[in-house]
This record gives structure tokens, C-alpha cells and sequence, in this order.
């Protein structure tokens, strides 16, 4: 699927694909968004001084709703297409920042750009050879990406690349769709760009993550029901473990180097007591 055919209209295409739910999809990103800030906090520390990279980030809609959670936001994406329309959003969103902070003057509307444009970063790049260097990130993630790569070699290579790009205790963490769900294989059916999608299951992602070798790997199902409220939120996590949630999320940590212990220099009365 080449998503440069369809960059201008993937937002009304995803929204037409989820209307039965009785919710947009910025609601399902709403959710996700969240779910990657408490992921930080649980695993990485403050969000704001956390250095991140999506991986094929599409238009950009997740880095819209991260971009003034996170330290330091990059997406990365294949499609120069969506890499322009995420580049327009942003540039709209600040925009409408500067228009509604007009009143503190131009000084202070310079400063807020600046960092805005600090805060984030678009990249053309191919998620299984990457142009950072290993270890550059605190947080890789990908959100329904995986469903558009081959099963097989090019999803070990991707989220081995992504394992690469994260630092010694840092985070790889991937959002799938479930394929044990009928509502979303509605949704995917009903899709037009992911009419050669292949869904994978958790028990799959969770594998490609241990063989990327990541460890600490945990796992949880959401998206049980399309309505906002603390109750219905305390009900996900409830059902976190159930495998019947529209989708899922699988995350591990690249482990840290072990520390080597020096060996104790053999002095002649250590020589000594060892031939006693």
C-alpha cells in the first residue's frame, strides 16, 4: 500500500471506517496518547524530559497529541505524503497557539515557536534501517503499524531496529490491533488502506519483542467500549488481561549492559596460599 494516495484523506477514511462505534478516531488516539504518557511514567520517569521516536507516524495525529507531553517527540515515516501532512498540522497547531497568546507579545510568541519546534521533529526514513544512531531514544514505539509489513523477516527486522535505536533501559512498545476481535476486524475490513493488512496476534508481537532482544515484557488488552469516563476506565484495566479489547499493546525493555567485575590482580602471597 502506498500511502502517499491517500495522506490528504486518511483521516476522513479511518473516521468513516469507525463511525459505527459511534466515535471518531480521535478518540481510540486520545486513548493511546494516554496510555504512552502513563507507559513513561510507569517505566522511563517525567514525560517531559523523555526523548521518543514514532515509528511510522503517518499524518502525524499522534504526535499532535504528544508533542507538548513528551521532551523531545521525532516521527519518522515512508510516506513523504503523510510526512506533509503531519508537517501542516503542526505548523497549524502552533499557529493557533501564537493567534490565542497573542496578548503576551511577540517576544513571548517567538519563544513558544521556538520551543514547539524543539519539542518535535519529522524524518523520511525507512523504519528497518533508521538514519539515528543506536541507542538515540528513550522511548521507540509504533502505533498499528505492524499489521502493513509481511509477517515474517520484515517485522523482526523493524522491530529489531527499533530495539537498536532505544538506549540500555529504555523502551520499545508497539499498539496492534486485535485479531480476536470482531468489531475491529470490521473496522480493518472496512478500510481502504488496510485491505492487504495481515493482523497479528499479542503472543506473536510479545515474541517479536523477546527475540528483538528486549526483556520485561508486558502486555495488556484496552479498548473495550468507545465511551469516555473514569468509570469506563477503571473497567478497561480491569479487563486489561481479557483478549477480547479492539486492540492491544505490548511493550519491553532493552536490557542494560552487565556490569564486568574486574579480576583481583594475583599477588606472590595470594600464589602462595593458593598452593598451601
Amino acid at each position: 500500500m502506498d500511502f502517499d494516495d491517500v495522506a490528504a484523506g486518511y483521516t476522513q477514511e479511518v473516521d468513516r471506517a469507525v463511525a459505527f462505534s459511534g466515535q471518531a478516531q480521535g478518540f481510540f488516539l486520545d486513548v493511546k496518547a494516554r496510555q504512552i504518557e502513563q507507559a513513561i511514567r510507569d517505566r522511563l520517569g517525567e514525560p517531559s524530559a523523555v526523548r521518543a521516536l514514532e515509528v511510522g507516524c503517518g499524518p502525524g495525529l499522534m504526535q499532535r497529541r504528544l508533542r507538548e507531553r513528551i521532551g523531545r517527540l521525532w516521527g519518522m515515516d515512508l510516506s513523504l505524503g503523510c510526512l506533509a501532512q503531519a508537517s501542516r498540522a503542526g505548523q497549524a497547531g502552533a499557529q493557533a497557539g501564537t493567534r490565542a497568546d497573542s496578548q503576551v507579545g511577540a517576544q513571548a510568541d517567538a519563544q513558544a515557536g521556538a520551543q514547539a519546534s524543539a519539542r518535535a521533529g519529522l524524518v523520511a526514513g525507512d523504519g528497518r534501517h533508521a538514519p539515528f544512531a543506536g541507542g538515540s531514544f528513550d522511548l521507540v514505539f509504533a502505533v498499528c503499524v505492524l499489521h502493513h509489513v509481511p509477517p515474517g523477516a520484515r517485522r523482526d527486522a523493524l522491530v529489531g531496529e527499533m530495539a537498536r535505536l532505544a538506549r540500555p533501559g529504555g523502551l520499545v512498545a508497539i499498539w496492534e490491533h486485535n485479531p480476536w476481535n470482531p468489531l475491529t476486524r470490521r473496522v480493518v475490513a472496512r478500510c481502504p488502506f488496510d485491505r492487504d493488512a495481515v493482523l497479528l496476534s499479542l503472543s506473536e508481537t510479545r515474541r517479536l519483542l523477546r527475540r528483538a532482544g528486549l526483556s520485561r515484557i508486558e502486555s495488556r488488552y484496552g479498548l473495550f467500549f468507545p465511551w469516555r469516563g473514569r468509570g469506563w476506565r477503571r473497567a478497561e484495566r480491569l479487563l486489561a488481561q481479557v483478549p477480547l479489547g479492539a486492540q492491544f499493546v505490548a511493550l519491553g525493555m532493552k536490557p542494560r549492559p552487565t556490569p564486568v567485575t574486574p579480576l583481583t590482580p594475583l599477588t606472590p602471597l595470594t600464589l602462595l596460599s593458593l598452593g598451601s
